[in-house]
């Protein structure tokens, strides 16, 4: 009885001292440490960082895997039709509460008037810490319709 008297000492304690009640505290972060994201990034490198669908006539380039990412990713470089890497991917803000959540304001889709404009896409991953993914080429599948897909290259 004494255990839990003292425990219940210290709730109040903390309550009145913090103003929280530290059993049913919010966290203020809910971020993946940043090796974990990294190894989730390599590890869906095959199943693809990217994804292409043609709709209305239109070819779209879906980002959406690595925005679910971007708590841990700093920028996103890709290229179509080369290697070179020369455009960046606007990342959305990282919001410690909602780590996975892409909000509606970020871009993460990026729309070609033409089908077919694409036919492949390089990606790269800078992380938090500066450091860099492999690079990933993927193209579109073939003969899937409107269907959601992508193929890794290299």
């Amino acid at each position: 009885m004494n255990n839990f008297c003292t425990m219940i000492s210290a709730i109040i304690a903390a309550t009145i001292i913090t103003g929280t009640n530290p059993l049913y505290a919010q966290q203020k972060s809910r971020v993946m440490p940043l090796e974990q994201v990294k190894g989730i990034i390599k590890s869906t490198k095959a199943s693809g960082w990217i994804t292409f669908k043609n709709v209305n006539r239109k070819q779209q380039i879906y980002f959406s895997h690595l925005q679910s990412w971007h708590c841990g990713i700093k920028e996103i470089r890709y290229s179509y039709n080369s290697k070179d890497l020369d455009q960046v991917f606007p990342v959305a803000k990282c919001i410690p509460q909602l780590p996975n959540n892409i909000p509606g304001a970020i871009k993460w889709i990026l729309v070609f008037e033409k089908l077919g404009t694409a036919k492949t896409v390089a990606v790269q991953v800078l992380f938090d810490d500066d450091t860099l993914s492999d690079i990933a080429v993927y193209e579109p599948c073939q003969d899937v319709g409107e269907q959601v897909c992508t193929w890794l290259l290299e």
